[in-house]
């Protein structure tokens, strides 16, 4: 028998990564602007990146699907079985049938065509509807408000005669002001020789 509890929470897990990875993306720039306030976002970035976590969550919707399939029939399903077999499967169980059907729809040239690009925003309009019915299905929990933040400290002394100055730098998501994912680096500013 699967188990259920371990499944769903893995899930959840991945589910949370993923929506992580999209903050983290869409702020791709967010610790260049420390250093230049005025720096415009990168098209190419911002073409590629939605484009491809568009796919990852497209390959989300179908493990989903495959988890409560397998979990509400208690056995594995084929492997063989794509992501409209699935949508279809659990069509009776889904809010809106038609929603990761265009998802799914909207995936296939993303994947298979080059210079198809998705937007930022088609990706939130599919990440919402993917939420729905993946919360319908009791598969995720409440979805966090990731905050995303960038922080850089003043100059710094340091103790190092051939350091001028280090700088302590920040990045990553906070949920209600609290750090979720974090990175932090100093960077240290050799003093110019004297010649």
């Amino acid at each position: 028998m699967i188990d259920a509890e371990t499944n769903f929470k893995e899930f959840d897990r991945s589910w949370r990564a993923f929506l992580q990875t999209v903050v983290l993306a869409k702020n791709h720039n967010g610790l260049s602007r420390l250093e230049s306030p005025f720096l415009p976002r990168d098209p190419i970035a911002d073409s590629i990146l939605p484009t491809l976590l568009y796919v990852q969550l497209a390959s989300l919707l179908d493990d989903g699907l495959r988890l409560h399939l397998e979990q509400s029939k208690g056995k594995a399903l084929a492997k063989r079985l794509n992501l409209a077999a699935l949508i279809d499967l659990a069509k009776s169980d889904l809010i809106d049938p038609d929603a990761p059907d265009s998802i799914r729809k909207s995936r296939n040239p993303l994947a298979h065509e080059p210079g198809e690009f998705a937007s930022w925003q088609d990706l939130d309009s599919a990440i919402a509807s993917a939420y729905e019915e993946l919360r319908g299905l009791n598969l995720v929990n409440d979805r966090p408000d990731y905050k995303f933040f960038s922080e850089r400290s003043g100059a710094e002394a340091c103790d190092d005669p051939g350091i001028a100055f280090k700088q302590e730098y920040k990045f990553g998501l906070k949920v209600d002001g609290e750090v979720v994912l974090g990175l932090s680096w100093t960077s240290q500013v050799a003093r110019a020789s004297a010649s």
